[in-house]
């Protein structure tokens, strides 16, 4: 017997508890089964062609800008040499 059916029987007031847990365990591994199996909002595709890769680097991508406005390319421009975000 394994170590935990045996640590359950000498403790019997921890087989509900123990239950609920097997219970919830199954119960939502039933659900993501179903929800990978079964539904269209999940695809599963091989493909490499991922949303990300294809947003610019001047794209503004946020709902609520509160550092200014990102319609212009001049905020993405390099400020100098050592920036990060490109050559000058």
């Amino acid at each position: 017997m394994s170590s935990a059916v045996q640590f359950l029987r000498a403790n019997k007031a921890l087989l509900p508890l123990a239950a609920c847990v097997a219970l919830g365990t199954a119960m939502a591994s039933g659900h993501i089964l179903r929800r990978a199996l079964s539904d269209h909002t999940l695809a599963w595709t091989r493909e490499k062609t991922y949303p990300w890769n294809n947003i610019k680097s001047t794209q503004n991508t946020k709902l609520l800008g509160l550092q200014g406005d990102y319609k212009h390319e001049e905020v993405f421009k390099p400020q100098s040499a050592d920036d990060l975000r490109g050559k000058l």
